[in-house]
């Protein structure tokens, strides 16, 4: 009885260990994609958006990057492990692309979709809500997309570049 015992709370700590890697990876993931939103938006200076000048759009629309950011790395964490180092790798891969897919969709919206004005202007100084509403939009839905194709079955890299661009 005293093994059995042992061997639960080994399980137990090895389950542990490997879901607080899980989450740091998944962190660390999202510190890159705010690192690459404030290089690609060097003109918004977010913590003056959301603390000194209360811009309610703005929080709209990086809440909704955020969160398409969150459903992109979600993607690569759901389902089946297939050991841990590989796991991670797969992590580091699909949550690369997702990175890259968010702000490519990002990068299409404004330059395609709402190519009549600029989106960072409407948001960051007209604080125009519907445009940010807009855009949180466009990146929880690229967010959902990758998330689907990343946490689908079978496939890989050019599946979930395919499902992207058709969603």
């Amino acid at each position: 009885m005293e093994f059995l015992n042992e061997i639960n709370l080994t399980l137990i700590a090895d389950k542990t260990i490997a879901t607080l890697v899980y989450c740091a990876s998944a962190l660390i993931l999202l510190l890159i994609g705010k690192f690459i939103y404030q290089l690609l938006n060097r003109n918004i200076n977010v913590n003056s958006e959301l603390v000194i000048k209360d811009n309610f759009a703005f929080s709209i629309q990086y809440v909704g990057y955020l969160l398409g950011l969150l459903l992109s790395i979600g993607g690569a964490i759901v389902g089946e492990s297939d050991g841990l180092r590989q796991d991670l790798v797969n992590i580091a891969m699909y949550g690369g692309l997702g990175l890259v897919f968010l702000n490519l969709a990002s990068f299409i919206s404004d330059k395609i979709i709402l190519r009549k004005f600029k989106i960072a202007k409407e948001v960051c100084e007209d604080r125009n809500e519907g445009v940010a509403v807009v855009a949180a939009a466009n990146y929880i839905a690229s967010g959902l997309i990758v998330f689907g194709a990343v946490s689908g079955q079978g496939g890989g890299i050019h599946t979930a570049a395919i499902c992207w661009a058709v969603g």
